[in-house]
């Protein structure tokens, strides 16, 4: 209840009031609420054909709705849908991308950028991941550029590797199931000096030695 306080000829005059009429209190209604905005119309769509730049520069194609729990393709109505945000090509393949329009006087697409999010894949020898700091991070551990000093011959890729010079063999470095490039070598049995006797026959000294190849 709301306590009313009044002065006291307020209240002398409410009274002389009360004895001649009756006194009502009327109470005025809240005022009524702004009528509610319509809800925008905004449907899911298959892409049905791929998007093509008019003169103006808008981006246009056209779309099928998508009815139904089931994700149903309408096949009775095709309709044009405008990207009006691209500024590129927008994401998708007809007849398999799936996007929200919302309808502004025509169909227009409600799909997020995406050429504009990178999109990342590992290639040979590389790898992608999210790093402590939450951004993609790109490792390649794999041979980038061989160059002999003094030849202008360069290469990014593949190192390769003479196989008359060298040979796969197991790992020295402790690594199971590793293998290195090792030099081929071979024993070769050389002469390493000659004496001649006083008899006239000759002496002659040899050792084995490790040859490449």
């Amino acid at each position: 209840m709301t306590e009313l306080k009044l002065t006291q000829a307020a209240a002398r005059a409410i009274a002389a009031s009360a004895r001649s009429e009756t006194l009502r209190a009327v109470q005025e209604p809240d005022p009524a609420p702004p009528p509610a905005a319509l809800a925008p119309d905004i449907r899911l769509a298959r892409l049905q054909t791929a998007w093509r730049r008019d003169e103006s520069g808008l981006w246009r194609a056209t779309a099928r709705f998508v009815v139904g729990d089931v994700g149903r393709v309408d096949p009775s109505f095709e309709f044009e849908v405008v990207a009006p945000m691209a500024r590129s090509q927008p994401y998708g393949s007809p007849q398999s991308e799936r996007f929200y329009v919302v309808w502004r006087g025509r169909w227009e697409s409600l799909q997020t950028p995406a050429p504009y999010i990178p999109r990342y894949v590992a290639g040979v020898a590389t790898a992608v991941y999210t790093n402590a700091d939450g951004n993609y991070q790109i490792d390649n551990v794999g041979v980038q550029n061989v160059k002999i000093p003094g030849d202008a011959y360069a290469d990014w890729g593949i190192l390769y590797l003479s196989p008359t010079q060298f040979e796969w063999s197991s790992s020295s470095l402790d690594i199971v199931g590793k293998k290195e490039a090792r030099i081929k070598t071979s024993q070769k049995e050389v002469v390493t000096g000659v004496a001649l006797n006083a008899n006239g026959t000759l002496d002659v000294t040899t050792e084995r030695i490790s040859v490449i190849g």
